[in-house]
């Protein structure tokens, strides 16, 4: 089993989806505007077949859950209660202290019993009643990092429309700001670049055709090279290793994973034309990488991760 977190509706939900809200339970409109902008989180059987799949997005102060659904073969085995649980730890990951959902009244007994409280009077949706839901997300729920590491991809499809909250991007920056460095030097810089500059920026990664998808993400985040401190000056030379590049991807890998958890999509790019971009961002140092930032279309699928075997890439020595 495995479950996976997509940015906009994979045809893995809609599989799920369709035999059971449509084809069982006989609702109509089953695809909506919500489906663009939300997270959908998907549950693959060994088969890699999509079982069950659930659907979340923010509203004012409050997240909402919705689309829970278990293929009829596959229910009884607590497979929605793990997609509730996976839920709970992406809200809690990114800041989220409420998550409320439009319950079916025959499932009310089912999510009471997962911490969730009515709240409000029964409604009717299509001829089935339903009532609003809601519990209160404790501080210290957490996304499993696997989770992250599984959701993160190298986005080729960034939607130019929607722009990246404020509070958003502080947290990302935040989590590359914490990220560890040799001898805490953190030899260098990060420079955000948005709106015409970004642009510019983007079109300094764009030689001989690449990149020609990072002009639609409205957030460029340049990462220049600083000196480092001396401790790791004298490593360095000691040891053969230049500390900077391995500080530089530490920094990055925390910055797409807190990206990730905010529900944006990144794309490092390390084609590059440093001399432009040093004079477009008046940088005082090599520009090593640069991370287009912004939300996927929402046709933007999860790629399969194409990885070594854990017995190519892993040694274990006793």
């Amino acid at each position: 089993m495995r479950m996976e977190m997509f940015h906009g509706v994979p045809d893995a939900a809609l599989a799920v989806r369709i035999p059971v809200f449509v084809e069982e339970q006989g609702f109509v409109d089953e695809v909506d505007e919500i489906d663009g902008v939300a997270t959908h989180v998907v549950l693959f059987d060994e088969a890699e077949q999509p079982i069950a799949t659930c659907r979340v997005f923010e509203q004012e102060d409050t997240y909402i859950l919705g689309r829970l659904c278990v293929l009829k073969a596959h229910r009884g085995k607590g497979y929605g209660s793990d997609l509730v649980a996976a839920t709970e730890r992406y809200v809690g990951s990114v800041g989220g202290e409420r998550l409320a959902l439009h319950s079916q009244y025959h499932a009310k007994g089912f999510y009471e019993k997962l911490g969730y409280a009515p709240d409000g009077e029964i409604e009717d949706e299509q001829g089935c009643p339903h009532i609003w839901m809601v519990k209160v997300i404790k501080g210290d729920t957490k996304m499993d990092f696997l989770e992250i590491a599984n959701a993160r991809q190298s986005c080729r499809s960034f939607d130019a429309d929607l722009v990246v909250e404020p509070e958003k991007l502080e947290r990302i920056l935040e989590a590359a700001r914490l990220s560890p460095s040799a001898s805490n030097g953190q030899p260098y810089h990060l420079t955000v670049c948005t709106g015409e500059k970004a642009k510019q920026v983007a079109k300094a990664t764009q030689s001989l055709g690449a990149n020609k998808f990072s002009s639609d993400a409205p957030v460029q985040i340049v990462i220049s090279e600083k000196p480092n401190v001396k401790s790791a000056l004298v490593g360095a030379k000691v040891t053969g290793t230049d500390y900077r590049s391995i500080d530089i991807g530490i920094a990055a890998a925390y910055l797409t994973a807190e990206a990730t958890t905010q529900g944006l999509s990144t794309c490092i790019l390390g084609w590059l034309d440093g001399g432009k971009l040093r004079e477009l961002c008046g940088l005082d140092g090599a520009a090593r990488l640069v991370i287009s930032l912004g939300y996927a279309k929402a046709d933007d699928k999860l790629r399969a991760k194409k990885r070594k075997t854990t017995e190519e890439l892993i040694t274990v020595l006793k």
